[in-house]
């Protein structure tokens, strides 16, 4: 039996029927369909026939990945792996493929996250965050390293104004070999009313850079991020977004309404300046096509 389960798993993913992803969040349908598929092929009647067409309707969706011939194939394959097996044995091991290969899923997608987020801190540290904090790389690595485990694909590690300074953050921006730079009067530069964030290394979640929100003025997209449940990027959450990902400036400029300048009638903006990364400032009443506010969903 346990042959038959590790030589089932392989044939599944050989045929890329089955991805990590489709695994955990299909898995149910495709064991459905995998087992239809499966019993037709040795003459047995399925237990889910009384849902037949439903099932078949959602099984080309999914399926929708293999042609008709690598579909025969691995009909074909399956059919001589579970010659002379019972219908009921037949349901035990496909239920015991997915499980394998959905914990191989999770061991693969958690390897995953935590490869995210030790390449962040190798960016922060080859970028000489630790110096530039007046610490020593262990201690550096005291702050970000709880973030560890709260990681996320997709998230963002953001080091505040109280670690390092606004503009030694800037000179650690590079691209293209041009070092990032402001010329912002710091004693002017706030958060937004009602705004808060941690004083210590945190995380952005459910970051959106910007580009989403390109030609519609920073007031505007404050008022669209409340309906939506999310909050407008600060300063220093703006360059942690190009301290990673510098290049995406060369997309679309980043407007950052979590902080203001020069009071409400201003906010931060990351630009190219003669292809300098630059921290300036726009007019929140500004629509502009080249620029876009960055959001997250929580931090």
């Amino acid at each position: 039996m346990k042959d038959i389960i590790t030589c089932l798993s392989e044939h599944v993913v050989s045929t890329s029927i089955l991805t990590a992803d489709t695994w955990q969040e299909g898995g149910n349908l495709l064991y459905i369909t995998q087992e239809v598929k499966v019993q037709c092929a040795l003459g047995f009647v399925p237990r889910q026939a009384q849902g037949q067409s439903q099932t078949q309707e959602k099984e080309e969706g999914q399926m929708g990945k293999l042609c008709k011939d690598q579909r025969e194939t691995l009909i074909g394959k399956l059919a001589a792996l579970f010659s002379g097996v019972t219908a009921d044995e037949i349901d035990e091991v496909v239920d015991a493929t997915k499980t394998l290969l959905t914990s191989e899923a999770k061991e693969a997608k958690n390897r995953e996250r935590l490869e995210t987020f030790d390449g962040q801190v190798k960016t922060l540290i080859d970028k000489g965050y630790p110096e530039a904090a007046g610490m020593e790389k262990d201690q550096f690595l005291g702050y970000v390293n709880p973030l560890r485990d709260k990681f996320e694909i997709g998230d963002i590690i953001v080091i505040p104004e109280r670690i390092v300074s606004i503009p030694k953050q800037m000179s650690l921006v590079k691209l293209a070999g041009k070092t990032g730079y402001t010329r912002l009067n710091l004693g002017v530069l706030t958060q937004a009313d009602g705004v808060e964030t941690p004083n210590v290394p945190y995380l952005i979640r459910d970051v959106e850079d910007g580009s989403a929100c390109r030609n519609t003025s920073p007031g505007d997209c404050v008022k669209q991020f409340k309906k939506q449940g999310r909050f407008g990027l600060v300063t220093e959450e703006g360059i942690a977004i190009v301290t990673h990902k510098p290049e995406t400036l060369c997309d679309h400029y980043i407007d950052l309404p979590g902080s203001r300048y020069y009071g409400s009638g201003h906010v931060p903006l990351l630009w190219l300046n003669v292809g300098r990364p630059k921290l300036d400032y726009n007019w929140a009443v500004s629509d502009i096509s080249k620029c876009g506010s960055a959001s997250c969903g929580s931090r």
